[in-house]
């Protein structure tokens, strides 16, 4: 039983209509050996529905009283009518759109495809942009690999691919009808979808059955031509989203060197404990060894790690950050180490990554804690040999760069809990400083008020603002749970809100002046969602991916949480 319950799992996952129909048969006389028929009678109609148009043709005769139920007849699987099957394939298709993981889309929309066409495989082959003779290539697959492709057994299928790319029609060609041996010896039925992109013919949607030689019959001509339309909008779709991705990660790219810092932008301190952090900072600066920033979120630790920079002797070198929680995790590898062209699909540039821009520099890894597994051994070896390989290539490059890590996570905790690497852990760990929060600063928090009016009424045109004695006593007797950034935050909203010379404070630890309500004071939706997501990463200590952490209370995917954050000025 066991086994038929891992085949029924792994058949789900591979989008096997037919192998998994044929094992839940077996479940089902399993189950009535036991003597549960009512488990039985539930499996055999599942594998009814999943064989859809095979089971006249493969549908046991010594199960098929199982069906004789008030809920199911055993004609119920042929009464979909051509246009109810492609309408609930569509809907399906719109579900599948919103994704950065477009190889997952892609994926996914191949294995609807092949459960709603009857199909056992599919593949989307695309032909090169300047050249019809270059192509197809396999770009997204479902039970279909690349070694397939190469067979010899595949060639007359790749011809029936370039015809249809050529002509610009659909292609459905039953083999066995004519001549069986001409194609792919297990194919008894295939079809082909031209798929058009802005305007022109870019690639094939291909499917195959090695069951039936009429499982397309019901595609009939208005049928199939809606079906081409629709495949053609949903691939333009994923187009449209690699080139903004692609254009994202440039941008990215673009801005990852820093300008050198200017005055403005100077550690603020006089509390003995920043005083002797800046100190300690200061030394460290100088030598050559790895720094590990520590602290709560918005205390500071990305403009320490630029004090660093400037501070140490490779001041005139670059400053390259790679904010991690910012970057989707299918490209977070190609940011740090590059990739050649042709490493991937959209890869039509060789590209160098974070760790060869900085070399003779800083790298800030900011929030380190967030960085996957699989990326970690590999930026293991290039701190420990300064070396590092470009995805799809095979030379060694050496980037001489020091690196500066930053984490607001308890990294010790990460490291029991396995998820994050024990020897990275150590690697980073030689000169940790921990940042303290700002309610342990003193009076450094009328300082940096202070010196946030100035900067934000010289930025809006105000003029002689000055806070009351009464306001830095609220100043300096509030937690500040968001730090230096929240601190900011606040200043700003006093400039804007200040009249005739007086500074309004807003803070939150103030009672509403006419109500209880929460949103009493009429908060914009962005300052609502600020506060909502500070709210909730202090109710995980700023954890924000993993179990118990903020992206699932929020039910967000991490880097759009991630996105959002930096776009509301969290951290």
């Amino acid at each position: 039983q066991s086994y038929l319950e891992a085949s029924e799992g792994n058949l789900v996952r591979s989008g096997d209509p037919v192998e998994l129909g044929k094992t839940r048969l077996e479940m089902a006389r399993l189950e009535l050996t036991k003597g549960d028929r009512k488990r039985a009678r539930e499996l055999t109609q599942k594998a009814w529905q999943g064989l859809s148009g095979y089971t006249e043709e493969l549908f046991p005769n010594d199960l098929r009283y199982l069906l004789e139920t008030p809920e199911r007849s055993p004609n119920l699987g042929n009464s979909d009518t051509p246009e109810s099957v492609l309408q609930r394939f569509l809907d399906m298709m719109e579900e599948l759109v919103p994704s950065d993981d477009l190889k997952e889309i892609l994926h996914r929309s191949l294995a609807a495809t092949n459960r709603f066409l009857g199909a056992e495989r599919g593949g989307l082959f695309l032909f090169h942009e300047k050249s019809k003779r270059q192509g197809p290539t396999l770009w997204a697959a479902c039970n279909l690999t690349e070694r397939e492709v190469n067979a010899d057994n595949f060639r007359s299928s790749l011809a029936l691919i370039r015809k249809c790319f050529r002509e610009r029609r659909p292609m459905l060609v039953r083999p066995r009808k004519f001549d069986r041996g001409r194609h792919e010896k297990n194919a008894m039925a295939i079809l082909c979808l031209p798929v058009e992109v802005e305007g022109r013919v870019r690639g094939v949607f291909y499917h195959d059955n090695a069951y039936l030689d009429d499982c397309f019959d019901f595609l009939e001509g208005p049928v199939l031509v809606r079906l081409v339309r629709q495949i053609s909008l949903f691939v333009e779709r994923i187009w449209e989203y690699g080139r903004l991705i692609e254009e994202r990660a440039r941008g990215a790219t673009k801005e990852a060197v820093q300008p050198e810092l200017d005055g403005d932008q100077a550690i603020l301190a006089r509390s003995p404990v920043m005083v002797r952090l800046l100190a300690k900072a200061e030394k460290i600066a100088n030598s050559e060894s790895i720094v590990l920033l520590l602290g709560e979120t918005g205390v500071g630790k990305e403009l320490m790690a630029r004090w660093i920079h400037r501070k140490s002797p490779r001041r005139e070198g670059p400053y390259v950050v790679i904010d991690v929680p910012t970057i989707p995790e299918n490209l977070l590898e190609s940011e740090l180490f590059g990739h050649e062209k042709g490493a991937f699909t959209g890869a039509d540039r060789q590209k160098r990554g974070r760790i060869e821009l900085a070399g003779g520099g800083t790298l800030f890894l900011d929030e380190i804690g967030e960085l996957p597994l699989s990326i970690q051994s590999k930026l293991l070896r290039a701190l420990d040999e300064k070396t590092s390989y470009r995805l799809g290539g095979n030379r060694a490059l050496t980037s001489d760069f020091r690196p500066v890590a930053a984490t607001n996570r308890d990294l010790e905790e990460e490291v029991a809990s396995g998820r994050f690497r024990q020897d990275l852990y150590y690697r980073i760990h030689v000169f940790p400083l921990t940042l303290p929060p700002l309610r342990e600063r003193g009076k450094d928090v009328i300082l940096l008020a202070r010196h946030f009016l100035a900067s934000f009424a010289k930025k809006y045109g105000h003029t002689e603002l000055k806070i009351s004695p009464g306001d830095e006593a609220k100043l300096a007797a509030y937690e500040w749970p968001g730090n230096i950034r929240e601190l900011k935050n606040v200043m700003e909203r006093a400039v804007l809100l200040s009249s005739e010379g007086e500074v309004r404070l807003d803070l939150s630890m103030d009672p509403p002046s006419d109500s209880d309500h929460p949103f009493s004071d009429c908060p914009t939706m962005e300052e609502l969602q600020r506060r909502y997501i500070r709210f909730v990463l202090q109710k995980t200590g700023g954890r924000i991916s993993g179990s118990g952490g903020a992206a699932e209370m929020l039910d967000m995917d991490r880097v759009t949480l991630g996105r959002r954050m930096k776009k509301l000025g969290l951290k």
